[in-house]
């Protein structure tokens, strides 16, 4: 059987994931109900949340597999159309299928909603609540060496970032490119491309001791937004770090570990961009714990994973390292801060920005209705709907409102321009400079002591504006 994965609203920015996974096989003890499809894709309400058109119809898979999340409650889910409807309750842990019948045959949508993914003792809340932690963990660092190391990833430049580390990976491992965990994940990445990024994610649910021993987390169920799709690999992984001695290998390089770890610490001002999120979206409970994952290795992929478990929230942004550039001299030490800080600030603030987003989605989608005039490539249109754009935009452009807020004007100027750069001409959001440039500008007439959380329905109504500029 054929499956596929839903890209939505739902699982890229609501609900703080951007890919399915191969949900669990359902042993269903009824007929799944039935919805029949007429026309135009399909809207999907989820917890008394609509989510326009966010199932694109015709769907093409047999299966169609929809994650939207985690939690301990069952949650009501409807695909809608017009005015009709056919709901499920959906428990934690317990995937359901709903067919959808067309005039020319029938296809599945099942959908899976995730228990806690993490559990936090009153031990680690103790040790970590207050904490900013910075880490490149072991067994996270084995999983990206895999990543690294396939064929998919030397097909695909920009996976990796190429770096001297890069060559001691490659020198120190082939022997070991044809292992099977390594032909495996390029078997995965090649099925969906953007499995890369819960697989990479995922390798921080796991701990491996010095002796190559290899264990689930106990205290991440998941690490990822969907489940944990290393699992099914862990056999192999463990396999890897064994005949490859890794725990050697990571010995060998914990000076540079450090040193990344040390200047993301030290020059980027990780502290001050978390409180300024806070007092720029005062309605966002804080988080107790930021834990900032990353690799040498990782190339220009970045995501985020938060937690709200047994009363204690977690950020986790998984990035990659900064490495220099030819251009950085240019900018002065504060704005270079800025600049090469921005990586991890774009993550960091989706943990703000998407809930204050989510109850705009349904203005939003009646605004851009025709995504062909905000982006332009498959980069950009990959965030599947206008909620994904308006979102991946906001995300941005508050890059340059922190900037204008901590830099002298002149300095700020030089970090708009280039983020608008990066967004217009490298990744396709055409109409970018005409949203930055309205976010500023809504930005800078506010009083001085009100929230920048507080311009969002004037920018979401004059979304048609940037149309006609």
């Amino acid at each position: 059987m054929r499956r596929g994965s839903l890209f939505s609203l739902v699982t890229m920015f609501i609900l703080s994931g951007c890919v399915s996974y191969a949900a669990e096989e359902l042993t269903p003890s009824s007929a799944p109900p039935v919805y029949s499809a007429e026309g135009a894709d399909l809207d999907l309400q989820v917890d008394q949340q609509i989510h326009r058109r966010v199932i694109p119809l015709p769907l093409e898979d047999e299966r169609t597999d929809v994650n939207l999340g985690s939690g301990r409650e069952p949650i009501p889910v409807c695909v809608m159309q017009d005015e009709r409807e056919t709901c499920i309750t959906l428990e934690p842990d317990v995937p359901q299928d709903m067919v959808l019948r067309f005039a020319d045959g029938e296809k599945t949508l099942r959908f899976s909603y995730l228990g806690p993914q993490a559990q936090f003792s009153q031990a680690y809340q103790a040790a970590h609540r207050g904490r900013i932690d910075i880490e490149v963990p072991r067994a996270y660092e084995l999983v990206n060496v895999g990543l690294s190391l396939t064929p998919y990833a030397a097909e695909n430049l920009g996976l990796t970032a190429s770096s001297p580390y890069l060559d001691d990976v490659r020198s120190y491992f082939a022997d070991h490119a044809d292992a099977a965990f390594v032909q495996r994940l390029d078997d995965l990445m090649r099925e969906d491309a953007s499995s890369y990024h819960t697989l990479k994610m995922n390798g921080a649910a796991f701990e491996l001791a010095d002796d190559n021993t290899l264990t689930r987390s106990e205290i991440y169920r998941s690490s990822a937004w969907t489940g944990n799709d290393l699992l099914p690999l862990m056999e192999d992984m463990q396999a890897f770090a064994r005949f490859s001695d890794f725990s050697k290998f990571y010995a060998e390089h914990t000076q540079l570990y450090a040193s990344q770890i040390a200047y993301l610490r030290d020059e980027v001002d990780v502290p001050g961009m978390i409180l300024w999120l806070g007092a720029e979206f005062p309605d966002v409970a804080p988080y107790d714990h930021t834990r900032i994952l990353f690799s040498p290795l990782v190339g220009y992929n970045q995501s985020l994973k938060t937690f709200d478990e047994d009363g204690f929230r977690q950020s986790m942004p998984h990035v990659n390292f900064p490495y220099p550039e030819e251009i950085d001299a240019q900018l002065s030490r504060d704005a270079l801060a800025v600049y090469r800080g921005l990586i991890l600030f774009t993550e960091l603030n989706h943990g703000y920005i998407n809930p204050t987003i989510e109850p705009y989605s349904s203005q939003i989608e009646a605004a851009m209705p025709d995504l062909s005039l905000w982006v332009g490539n498959e980069t950009a249109a990959g965030y599947g709907n206008g909620t994904g754009i308006f979102t991946e935009m906001t995300n941005w452009a508050l890059v340059s409102v922190h900037a204008y807020d901590v830099l002298p004007e002149a300095e700020a100027d030089q970090i708009a321009e280039r983020v608008e750069r990066i967004m217009v001409r490298n990744r396709g959001f055409t109409r970018f400079d005409k949203f930055q440039a309205r976010m500023l500008a809504l930005f800078r007439s506010q009083p001085a002591n009100e929230p920048i959380a507080d311009i969002f329905p004037e920018l979401v109504a004059s979304l048609p504006d940037m149309l006609s500029e």
